[in-house]
Formats: C-alpha cells, structure tokens, sequence
C-alpha cells in the first residue's frame, strides 16, 4: 500500500516536472528576430534594397510596416509605417505624425512622396529635411 503511494506521488512529481519542462521550452525556443548588417530592429517589417536597382527582400517581422535601405540610408514608407516610425523623422512630433496617420487612412495612403505637403502641418520646409528618408 505505501508503495502505492509513493507511485502516484513519483507519477505526479514527474507531471509537474514534464509540464514546467514544456513551458519552459515553450517560452524560450521562440526563434529570436537578429537584426541584419548590425542595425537596430524595431517592430518594423525591414526590406532591403540593394545598391544596383533590384531589389531583394529580407523580411525580419510579417507585420506590414516597412523600412528600406538604399545607399546606406534607412527609408521609411509613409503610407505602411507606424507612429513610432513616423516620429524618428526630423521635423516629425506627435500631432504631425498622427495627421499623417490620419490623411493616409482618409485618402488610402499616398500616391507620390510629394503628396505628404497636403497634410496639414506639413510645408516645404519640413518635406524638405524628410524627402530623402521617406518613400511610398
């Protein structure tokens, strides 16, 4: 009788073990996303565009945020970007960047760089110090 027991106590221990075993491996075989070239990753989708005109695609994350690289310099694509990605341009706080949110959700996003000046806040000056950061 007391082996009995010790068996459904070895048997339950063993349960406990198997099943923290299992979370554990669940939690930390989660494949980590590294960034490419040395660059930080931020929860952006990254295409790479290489230096001829072709480009390739190397996507670090599904989510349909994009950032490219041409020449060494990180574009953001204005039309799939996040608000975060839209506040790293100079020039760029919190109220132009959600106009720009706002005005692409309106109009079904942006057709030519160009078009960002029709957002409200957003004149010469500042199209100017982002148009070679931004794409569509």
């Amino acid at each position: 009788m007391e082996e009995e027991g010790r068996a459904k106590y070895f048997i339950l221990a063993a349960s406990f073990l198997l099943i923290a075993a299992l979370i554990l491996y669940r939690t930390f075989s989660v494949p980590l996303l590294l960034p490419i070239e040395n660059f930080e990753v931020s929860s952006s989708a990254y295409v790479f565009a290489s230096t001829e005109d072709s480009f390739t695609s190397n996507v670090v994350s599904s989510e349909l945020n994009t950032v490219s690289e041409t020449n060494g310099i990180y574009l953001i694509n204005i039309n799939t970007c996040s608000y975060e990605d839209l506040l790293s341009l100079n020039g760029i706080g919190p109220v132009k960047a959600q106009a720009i949110i706002e005005y692409r959700t309106l109009n079904g996003g942006f057709s030519s760089i160009e078009e960002i000046t029709n957002v409200n806040g957003i004149g010469e000056k500042t199209f100017e110090s982002i148009r070679s950061f931004i794409t569509v």
